[in-house]
């Protein structure tokens, strides 16, 4: 035994005067010795750490490497936290390298161990790893779940730069599905939250995520902004991090979307540069999709092809869903390029059946499952507040009644008991009214979001299923090379999967302002340049049934208004007017200014509508699926959310109309004099 401990002790000094060599030499020393010392004969204990030490030592230069000590530590004896934490660390490694069920496999079996424990702090940890694998891979759903109960639990334990983190990944699952609104109250509450714990990584990190709603929603100029923004702040902390190849990227797309194509390709090298220096490879795989894609939009198809058949490989070998869609639509393009027609088809056709895989009805349902739930509980809490402020009132007048007997014995107080007991019972019975009424108000509330939710669910169902059919049909088609029938399916896919959007975001819009966190940004509008962009989105849409939409005001026209709140009105107010105009109708749309109000209407020469029929219009009295003149569907949400936002801006919104004559809606915004 003394024997061992010597050749230990000379071994470490020999592993200390190593230090002074350069890095990668004294890392194959080091690597040398401790194999060296693994070869006595010793303690598992000592093995367990010489092994750790091993898996540390190459944890920034070689993964794979790191990992393999690591799982040998791992099967010695050890106290089941270490053991967690080890596969936690060994889940992050595989994360890093972009293998991620592998990661998965080894942050499920930590969390298995932490649960065990009752260790909060690494059970919200773990959850939030978990999460950004299943995203990674596509599971999108999966992944907000994992999300939600890991911000429960970092909340609860008050890890603010936790919080921040999860509500930006949250943010960003809401851009995935295309609801970027609600996206970004996600995305600036996390930056609220690291601006106040002065964290860069979470800071930089928040802006580079509103970047990219920003992005998403055609705004390029402010995308790019807060990328840059992001970048400088993480750039000037951290020169080499593993996020530093995603901020170039993220930069790199803003100018691929403004065809500044030669800056677009220097953040993309750049970023590709960046993901091989810390061998990850879904970011490898990003970087050279982003270099395949630029190439194929200068037309250099040669080059295109090397990079997106590099991204394709990786994408194949590691599972990337995401990107194996999007590498196969790159590759119908260049094969079709090259004039390869049948390669070109048979890409087209694998990447069109992985998107809907990735994002098909079910993920939708779910999502909004999920969205609804939470409105659901909040709305469970507050009736759960009411309800102990009724108790409480409750116990305040018992305490009242044993007040008035104890004033009433006072004898000489009788008096002032008196009014005092007369005034509290009035009070108290206001109280109670109000009580009893606003109860009553919630659980009216209640049963007609049941109803609104159970209507939505119906007409959301609708489309979907029409969506599977044409998509079987379009694959019969395609096999046939029935490029007539092929066009006529995939225009009926996008029209049902446009109806089951704008149903989407109405529900997300009026969730967000039943909540509270819808933003109210009014400024300063040019409302028929705002009429003008509705009318151009929905002119091809008006002459599906022939119907001629103008705008009869060619002046401009300033209002203080929210400009998502007024797109939305216009949205829904244009939509009800083609959906209940015949063939060859005429909708008009003008504005003008009255007593300090912008009045603008929608007239059409449609259906028109009964006394009855207005009378219930704006309320949840409408919640019915109403056909058009072509069996479109609705369900009256959108007239709500129009009222709601126009009250919001201190308008009205009214209708006039006669059956068989059409109708015209009319609404006011302030008017911006200045």
């Amino acid at each position: 035994m003394k024997v061992t401990l010597l050749r230990i002790t000379f071994l470490i000094v020999i592993i200390g005067i190593f230090r002074s060599q350069g890095q990668a030499q004294y890392n194959l020393e080091k690597e040398d010795s401790l194999k060296l010392l693994l070869e006595q004969p010793q303690v598992d204990s000592l093995k367990l750490k010489i092994l750790t030490e091993l898996a540390v030592l190459y944890g920034s230069t070689d993964k794979e490497k790191s990992i393999n000590y690591y799982l040998q530590a791992i099967s010695y004896d050890m106290d089941n936290f270490s053991k967690a934490r080890l596969l936690n660390t060994v889940g992050y490694y595989y994360w890093g390298l972009g293998k991620f069920n592998e990661a998965i496999d080894h942050y499920s079996k930590s969390l298995s161990i932490f649960n065990e424990l009752n260790d909060s702090t690494r059970i919200g940890m773990v959850n939030n790893n978990i999460a950004s694998a299943k995203w990674s891979l596509g599971k999108w759903n999966d992944a907000l779940q994992f999300y939600q109960a890991g911000l429960k639990i970092r909340k609860a334990t008050n890890d603010l730069k936790g919080v921040s983190t999860v509500l930006n990944n949250i943010g960003l699952i809401y851009q995935d599905f295309g609801v970027y609104d609600e996206a970004l109250i996600y995305h600036n509450n996390a930056l609220n939250i690291a601006l106040e714990i002065n964290n860069y990584d979470a800071i930089s990190y928040s802006y580079s995520n509103i970047g990219l709603c920003y992005k998403m929603k055609k705004e390029f100029d402010s995308a790019l902004e807060y990328h840059i923004l992001g970048f400088k702040i993480y750039n000037k902390n951290e020169n080499n991090g593993r996020k530093k190849s995603y901020y170039l990227a993220n930069i790199g797309m803003v100018y691929a979307e403004l065809d500044i194509l030669d800056s677009a390709l220097y953040y993309f090298e750049q970023s590709l540069e960046q993901a091989k220096l810390i061998n990850n490879n879904h970011r490898v795989a990003i970087a050279e999709n982003n270099l395949g894609k630029t190439y194929l939009q200068i037309g250099e198809i040669k080059t295109a092809a090397i990079y997106i058949n590099k991204s394709f490989r990786l994408a194949l070998d590691n599972s990337y869903q995401d990107l194996l869609r999007d590498n196969q639509f790159a590759l119908a393009e260049i094969e079709e390029a090259k004039g390869n027609a049948n390669s070109a088809l048979v890409y087209f056709k694998n990447a069109i059946a992985l998107r809907d895989s990735l994002f098909n009805m079910e993920e939708i349902s779910t999502f909004a499952e999920i969205t609804i739930k939470q409105i659901q509980e909040k709305e469970q809490n507050e009736k759960s507040l009411l309800n102990k402020n009724i108790e409480i009132q409750k116990a305040i007048i018992k305490e009242e009644i044993i007040l008035r007997w104890i004033l009433l014995a006072g004898g000489v107080l009788l008096l002032l008991a008196l009014i005092y007991i007369t005034r509290s019972r009035y009070s108290i019975k206001k109280l109670n009214t109000q009580l009893l009424e606003s109860e009553k108000d919630l659980k009216q509330s209640n049963a007609t979001k049941d109803k609104l939710f159970s209507i939505i669910a119906h007409d959301l169902r609708s489309p979907f299923n029409s969506i599977i059919g044409l998509s079987n049909l379009l694959s019969h088609f395609v096999k046939d090379n029935n490029v007539v029938e092929i066009g006529k399916s995939s225009m009926m896919i996008s029209e049902l999967s446009q109806k089951a959007m704008n149903l989407l975001s109405n529900l997300m819009e009026w969730a967000l302002s039943q909540t509270g966190k819808m933003a109210f940004s009014p400024k300063k509008l040019d409302i028929n340049n705002i009429i003008n962009e509705n009318v151009h989105f929905y002119t091809d849409i008006a002459k599906q049934k022939s119907i001629t939409i103008t705008n009869d005001t060619t002046v401009s026209v300033f209002v203080n208004a929210d400009k998502d709140m007024i797109n939305t009105v216009l949205r829904n107010l244009i939509s009800n007017a083609i959906k209940f105009t015949k063939i060859n109708g005429i909708i008009q749309i003008l504005s003008k200014v009255e007593n300090n109000k912008v009045k603008i209407s929608i007239r059409d020469t449609g259906v028109g509508l009964s006394t009855k029929s207005i009378e219930k219009l704006f309320t949840f009295d409408t919640l019915d699926s109403t056909l058009g003149t072509q069996n479109e569907k609705g369900t009256g949400l959108g007239l709500m959310l129009c009222k709601e936002f126009i009250v919001k801006h201190q308008g009205e919104i009214w209708v006039s109309s006669e059956l068989d004559k059409g109708s015209e809606f009319y609404f006011t915004l302030p008017h911006n004099t200045n």
